[in-house]
């Protein structure tokens, strides 16, 4: 049990809400000014298109 939670815990900070939000406004400006990076650039689209909630906001 003590293992499975820390093996958890290493889970969510890969992904916990400041990585999302920083992510996000990466996605949000013209990708290649401010995060350089092609291959997030297209994880980035498969994201938002992944997520259609995320135009609206």
């Amino acid at each position: 049990m003590i293992v499975a939670s820390k093996s958890n815990k290493k889970k969510k900070k890969l992904w916990n809400v400041p990585t999302v939000t920083k992510f996000l406004e990466c996605c949000s400006r013209w990708f290649y000014e401010s995060c350089q990076s092609l291959e997030i650039y297209l994880i980035c689209i498969r994201f938002q298109l992944s997520t259609p909630g995320l135009k609206s906001r």
